[in-house]
């Protein structure tokens, strides 16, 4: 089974062992990437507006990318939330995703209720309420480890305590916090069958005046042929995505 360390680089000594960076290589099996969006105001009727989109391949490493947007307008209220996400590979052992949400809500006093979300979709039948936003699966051709560097932001409304990032490797993960920079390591073993899913959603709803926010999520990865040394199980799943 993987075993995840979160560590601030992979260049860092950690109990004698090096997270080095010489390359192993893989087999790709199959990549996606999907985004989902909904709105609901109370002054439309309570009817629902969604979007998704998913794009996925087999052993094909070419760029995928989509797009969501999903908006409401009654009278002077409005809210859209929207989502993109887009990954390539400059081989089958490295390559980049970027992630970019919103959410747009403005409301005339008094103050109407809504509900809005984005997560990712890039698997939407995948058990429970996870959705991951970007999927790889691969199988390597050698013992080594797999690091995924990544640089979080938003602006506007302060959104730090309901926006959801994460990262699992089969079945092991660590979260990813909305304004954070950093790296992760999950070591794997010759011939294993490994999926990486890249996890982000959140949602929000009420009576509340106006509001913007607007997420991003930079990530790039790749092949190390040196294990990553476990220090103990690691958080164990990846935290599933608010729900109303």
């Amino acid at each position: 089974m993987a075993k995840a360390v979160s560590v601030a680089s992979c260049l860092t000594l950690i109990l004698g062992v090096w997270c080095a960076q010489s390359g192993a290589a893989a087999v790709a099996v199959r990549s996606a990437v999907g985004f989902y969006a909904l709105v609901r105001l109370d002054d439309c009727g309570l009817t629902v507006t969604e979007d998704t989109d998913v794009e996925s391949q087999g052993a094909a490493l070419a760029p995928l990318a989509v797009s969501v947007s999903a908006n409401q307008a009654c009278g002077d209220n409005w809210s859209t939330s929207s989502g993109h996400v887009e990954a390539s590979w400059a081989d089958v052992s490295s390559g980049a995703v970027h992630v970019e949400a919103s959410l747009d809500h403005h409301d005339d006093y008094p103050w109407q209720g809504y509900y809005m979300r984005y997560a990712g979709a890039a698997e939407p039948t995948y058990p429970g309420s996870d959705l991951p936003c970007w999927v790889y699966t691969f199988v390597p051709d050698t013992d080594g480890s797999f690091r995924l560097s990544y640089s979080s932001s938003h602006v506007g409304f302060d959104a730090d305590s309901w926006v959801i990032y994460g990262i699992s490797f089969n079945g092991q993960g660590a979260s990813i916090a909305a304004r954070d920079n950093g790296s992760v390591c999950f070591s794997f073993s010759r011939g294993e069958t490994c999926t990486v899913r890249l996890f982000t959603g959140t949602s929000w709803g009420g009576g509340s005046p106006s509001f913007y926010t607007w997420q991003t999520l930079s990530c790039s990865w790749e092949f190390d042929t040196a294990a990553v040394p476990v220090l103990g199980t690691t958080w164990g799943s990846v935290k599933a995505l608010y729900s109303e």
